[in-house]
């Protein structure tokens, strides 16, 4: 299989991730994340300097409920149903709402100030839902009233905290996927290959990738890329390793510029890298630059990558932002 999904439990751990072209382009743990996921909760204390709560979700870290994503205002030790919105970094805590949504891999549901549900009838639908029929998104739609209806007969039981929903990220990384998804533990989702003897370790094209996730230098060709991470930005290096004689020094930087895009789209999506993002590119003229610009688009397109390319600056560097 040159490009397909795979779903692997180990212990703990539920790694999902893609291949591309026989190349790793994702790999995340899905357990590592409580975004989405909602709780019935208990609150500890008011923090005035934030206008927030304090409230016990039952995690390893508390979380925040702010004013701007609060119902009403709340006694203390009162429960609550809250959605995380957030989920924490280095020492900070989760982000709660109690305007909590229901989503499906073709729509989400959103409930309003009165804790009650936007109207279902024009529900907002998500990009793989645009082009399913009435009659698809009807049923999708009432499993989610459904999961609703359950969720607020919790709201006044005991104990709490307790988490009460978890949504099914399995479902929405491999629903609608064009190719093979391989998995070894069996899962109730169609297109599904189970094979128990699967592991992401033993499979040349991902541990290759993996070694190279997190080291500065990454090495493929006759092109070599330096990566460094900040905490506001990211920069990389584009350099050559082998130098072609037979080519001009302005076609040999175009060349090489080329043959960097790929590994450049790949490194950001496993990567996960955001924000600003700069780039030094081999030295071109205007016109090479122009090429190599749109070059790249076609790649971010290819790799999904989200981003806003502002263009080079006077000193050379290609400046992106990435979303």
């Amino acid at each position: 299989m040159d490009s397909y999904k795979f779903i692997y439990k180990e212990e703990e751990k539920l790694i999902v991730g893609e291949v591309k072209n026989k190349r790793l382009v994702d790999y995340k743990d899905l357990n590592e994340s409580k975004l989405g996921n909602i709780y019935r909760t208990r609150i500890k204390k008011f923090l005035p300097s934030l206008d927030a709560y304090l409230l016990d979700i039952g995690e390893d870290k508390d979380g925040l409920l702010r004013s701007k994503n609060r119902i009403k205002s709340l006694d203390k030790y009162a429960d609550t149903i809250v959605e995380v919105i957030k989920d924490p970094k280095d020492h900070k805590m989760y982000e709660l709402s109690e305007k909590y949504t229901l989503s499906s891999p073709y729509q989400v549901l959103k409930t309003n100030k009165n804790n009650k549900l936007e109207n279902v009838h024009s529900s907002f639908y998500r990009t793989k839902g645009k082009d399913k029929s009435e009659d698809f998104l009807k049923k999708d739609l009432d499993i989610l009233l459904k999961i609703y209806e359950e969720l607020e007969k919790e709201r006044n039981f005991l104990p709490s905290p307790k988490l009460l929903y978890r949504p099914d990220r399995v479902k929405d990384y491999t629903c609608d996927y064009p190719y093979e998804i391989v998995s070894n533990i069996k899962l109730p989702h169609d297109q599904i290959i189970y094979d128990p003897a699967f592991n992401p370790d033993y499979v040349s094209e991902i541990s290759l990738d993996l070694s190279l996730k997190n080291k500065r230098l990454v090495e493929r060709g006759d092109v070599s890329i330096v990566i460094d991470q900040l905490e506001a930005l990211t920069v990389i290096d584009v350099n050559y390793k082998n130098v072609d004689t037979h080519l001009s020094k302005e076609d040999m930087s175009l060349s090489v510029n080329l043959k960097a895009l790929k590994e450049i789209a790949i490194q950001i999506s496993l990567r996960k890298i955001k924000k600003m993002l700069i780039i030094d590119f081999l030295r071109m003229n205007k016109e090479n630059r122009a090429l190599l610009v749109n070059e790249l688009k076609k790649v971010f397109e290819e790799y999904k990558i989200k981003n806003k390319i502002e263009g080079f600056s006077n000193m050379g560097f290609l400046e992106i932002v990435l979303f």
